[in-house]
């Protein structure tokens, strides 16, 4: 379980240092655009603001994962978003690697009875309901 919690950590982490980027890398080039003027101004400004979005949907996606680690649900958008960090960096590679291999373990998410269809009676659901149910 501490190590669920360490992991979950380094999301957050990581996805505010990514937004931190994020924020820093759009200021500088909108103040660049700002001072250096020119005709294609508003088009590149343009260019710049959807690059942006793309590290800023990533550190979405880092903060909904370390809530889904916590809750050791959803192993599949943990793996998503710990492909994606491996894409990022250095940092991102270590915790991409990381999360994947502490996720693949045996155990990581524990399985519910109440999801098992073991017992489930198909006609015996079919036996209660009889025609004075309905009402015509």
């Amino acid at each position: 379980m501490k190590k669920l919690e360490t992991l979950r950590i380094l999301h957050m982490v990581k996805g505010g240092l990514t937004f931190l980027s994020t924020v820093v890398f759009f200021l500088v080039v909108s103040l660049q655009f700002k001072f250096l003027g020119g005709t294609n101004q508003k088009v590149g400004f343009l260019i710049i603001a959807l690059l942006s979005l793309i590290p800023f949907a990533l550190g979405i996606f880092n903060f909904i994962t370390a809530g889904h680690i916590i809750n050791r649900k959803n192993k599949t958008s943990i793996i998503v978003c710990s492909v994606l960090n491996c894409l990022s960096g250095a940092l991102g590679l270590a915790l991409g690697v990381y999360t994947i291999i502490e996720v693949s373990k045996k155990g990581f998410i524990e399985e519910e009875e109440s999801l098992s269809l073991d017992g489930f009676d198909i006609n015996a659901e079919e036996r209660r309901i009889s025609d004075s149910d309905f009402v015509t």
